[in-house]
């Protein structure tokens, strides 16, 4: 070889030693192994501390014939895809993106493998590629760390094994597999290690007090339930304050549009009143929004707060706001502010972050919000909150922001859904709340989506609580949420509902009333509260429906549909299912159906209107579509009978649909539905309003009609 060849040659291999430099696998020998969709990362038999999944799938993928060194640098990295079950969406090493699936347990109600990843990698997710340095035995060495597509790290010390497997629960009916190549001794800057000691924090941010200057209060006289009826305004979850004399009350502000198909909240607001029993009250409007007061929180969810008075006299404001730049499942998290008078200007006092979440105290697997909070006698703190049946417990100390021990779960109280409300009153405490265990014998409420208000009792202010039953019957929105305080000689219960002008499930309204006690039993019992609304339309009307009692094909309903919804006169824009009656179970079986009216005396109708609702087109077999064919029959004492119609029957989207015919005089009338269908299968119904119109004209009734209708006319 002449000596330009060998200068060549030279340059060559430096240059691939160079290159092999800058890749940081100089001197590295790499190994190839594939992990199957199947493995589990370790063996729960060996590793008794880690428990995973259902004790199910097959052995670890091991990386065999690597020598570890204890401080060594080694690379890895991934390609291909695995399935959550056969010909399933094919996902990477990464995980499946959408799904987080870090310390909380799968489907299976067992945990993911990345229950045990450094809490610095969370978020991890379904399906992916974690690895473990194990020790002779197969024992966990370190900690397991989310692998992806690339990982460099150190190898711990007493490692001696590098095994693989899916970050899943359940693992038999995975399929595919991952390739994984590994680069021992690797060479890269330590910049690029998966786990360098985090960048600390900057100062946290905290904002001058809110509001600078109070906003002009509007004065209201309200002749009935709610504070607000006419629509200019919504409010909801009402947290009364009772402070120097007057009372208080703070709620969100419900902006959602008439049309809205769910919550839109970035302010809070608050009613002043030198006594409820004058009706005279001030509103001051927009006064708070929570990224005004909390630097770490984004602009929306105005959700439910509450003030209350420390020992100190100052004001405390917690209140459940969305978290800036969060990695948790739920970013809903609970600040807390201070503030020299009920009305403000409020100023953060934990500017670190919420002092409830999902990663605070402990980590939790709930939606942090609705807190309440009692002072007690001795001036301890506690503080409770959670939602979706959850609700969590927790002493503070009495800087009022930090937790004292471990929060308690609470698993004793009927029904519970959300907005807890702890007050105290002659030595008992108690615990006012939404519940929503449905059913058609429940006390609380027909429909799962309608809420009712609940309480339960304990001798000490974190239990044990038990139940007591229903205070507060279900309301016209779907959520149910108040707060109980006494007031000079009084009790009252501040809540909400749907009773304003063009409200909604989405466009709330506060409303008060007294609460009365039943002190012949012990513990004292908080009687039935009585709604005062606006009164009954007393314009007499030509829909016999509302009349009516009311029966239909499918009883028991469905918990999520209510049959009273078929005469209420309500048909909203967007409406939740208990705002109509339907037969959505899942199964797409059922060809035909039928809602049916029956009075206790004979009446006289001549025409119909149905408001039907659908998510599928006509011809549609699965969903809930407008019906193929729909008509009107009638008992005729003996059979039932379809009448004589003036006209074809329609069906119409978005507007009732509706057929004259000549005049019957009837006891019960029934709508039989036949089903969309595309062949093979059987849309379900959904009926908003169905009126039965005469010529004659009735007086609405002042309660809502009874649901003892039968099926055959009898009496």
């Amino acid at each position: 070889m002449d000596s330009f060849m060998m200068t060549k040659t030279t340059q060559l291999k430096l240059a691939v030693a160079a290159l092999a430099l800058l890749c940081g696998h100089a001197n590295a020998q790499e190994l190839k192994l594939n992990v199957s969709g199947t493995s589990k990362a370790w063996d729960n038999r060996v590793n008794p501390d880690y428990p995973i999944g259902i004790d199910e799938g097959s052995s670890p993928a091991v990386a065999r014939g690597l020598s570890l060194r204890a401080g060594e640098k080694i690379h890895i990295t991934a390609t291909g895809g695995t399935q959550t079950f056969p010909n399933g969406t094919r996902i990477g090493p990464e995980g499946q993106q959408d799904y987080t699936a870090d310390d909380y347990p799968g489907g299976s109600g067992r945990f993911f493998p990345s229950k045990y990843v450094d809490p610095s990698d969370f978020p991890a997710f379904l399906n992916q590629l974690i690895g473990v340095f194990v020790d002779t035995r197969g024992r966990i060495v370190g900690k397991p760390f989310p692998v992806g597509t690339d990982w460099k790290g150190l190898v711990p010390k007493g490692a001696v094994k590098l095994q693989f497997g899916i970050n899943d629960d359940v693992l038999n009916d995975n399929s595919g597999e991952i390739s994984v190549v590994i680069y021992p001794k690797a060479n890269f800057p330590d910049s690029d290690l998966a786990r360098l000691a985090p960048t600390p924090p900057p100062p946290p941010l905290i904002l001058a007090p809110y509001p600078e200057r109070l906003p002009a209060p509007i004065a209201l006289r309200p002749a009935y339930n709610t504070l607000i009826a006419d629509g200019s305004r919504y409010s909801a979850d009402p947290a009364p304050l009772v402070a120097n004399g007057k009372f208080y009350i703070i709620s969100g502000r419900d902006e959602a549009s008439i049309d809205a198909g769910g919550f839109v909240m970035y302010n809070y607001q608050i009613f002043e009143t030198d006594d409820p029993a004058t009706k005279n009250w001030k509103l001051y409007p927009d006064i708070l929004r929570p990224e005004k007061v909390f630097a770490w929180a984004e602009e929306d969810g105005a959700w439910a707060s509450q003030i209350v008075q420390g020992r100190d006299k100052r004001f405390y404001l917690y209140a459940p706001v969305r978290e800036k730049n969060c990695k948790a499942r739920n970013c809903m998290g609970i600040g807390v502010a201070v503030a020299d008078a009920p009305l403000g200007p409020y100023q953060d006092i934990h500017p670190e972050g919420p002092i409830l979440s999902q990663t605070t105290p402990v980590r939790n697997q709930i939606e942090n919000i609705d807190p309440t909070v009692l002072i007690d006698d001795d001036g301890r703190v506690f503080i409770y909150w959670g939602t979706f049946g959850r609700l969590k417990g927790v002493e503070l100390e009495k800087d009022m922001k930090t937790p004292k021990g471990n929060p308690i779960d609470v698993n004793t109280l009927t029904g519970f859904f959300e907005a807890p409300w702890i007050f105290k009153r002659e030595g008992t405490y108690y615990m006012a709340y939404s519940a929503n265990n449905a059913g058609p014998n429940s006390p609380c409420t027909e429909a799962v989506y309608h809420a009712c208000q609940a309480y339960g009792t304990a001798s000490s202010p974190l239990g044990p609580w038990t139940y007591h039953g229903v205070f507060l019957s279900p309301v016209t929105s779907a959520t149910s949420h108040g707060g109980i305080v006494p007031f000079k000689d009084k009790w009252y219960l501040a809540y909400h509902n749907g009773d304003a002008k063009d409200g909604s499930h989405f466009r709330r309204s506060v409303a008060i009333d007294e609460v009365f006690w039943d002190d012949t039993v012990s513990p004292p019992a908080i009687k039935k509260v009585v709604q005062t609304r606006q009164p009954v339309d007393s314009t007499p009307t030509n829909n016999m429906a509302v009349s009516a009692r009311i029966t239909a094909s499918n009883m028991p309903l469905p918990v999520q549909f209510r049959l009273r919804a078929l005469n209420d006169e309500k048909t909203p824009p967007a409406p939740l299912p208990p705002d109509m009656w339907g037969n959505w179970t899942g199964r797409n079986d059922t060809p035909t159906g039928w809602i049916a009216y029956q009075w206790d005396k004979p009446v006289t109708v001549d025409a119909t209107k149905i408001y039907f609702w659908g998510d599928q087109p006509t011809g549609a077999g699965t969903g809930v579509a407008i019906p193929k064919f729909w008509r009107i029959e009638y008992w005729d004492e003996a059979e039932w009978r379809s009448v004589t119609a003036n006209g074809p029957y329609t069906t119409v989207s978005g507007d009732y649909s509706m057929v004259s015919f000549k005049p019957i005089t009837t006891r019960c009338i029934r709508a039989v539905l036949d089903a969309s269908t595309d062949a093979k299968s059987y849309a379900a119904f959904g009926v908003l309003e169905w009126q039965m119109l005469s010529p004659n004209e009735i007086v609405r009734p002042l309660s809502a009609s009874p649901l003892n209708a039968t099926s055959n006319c009898t009496q």
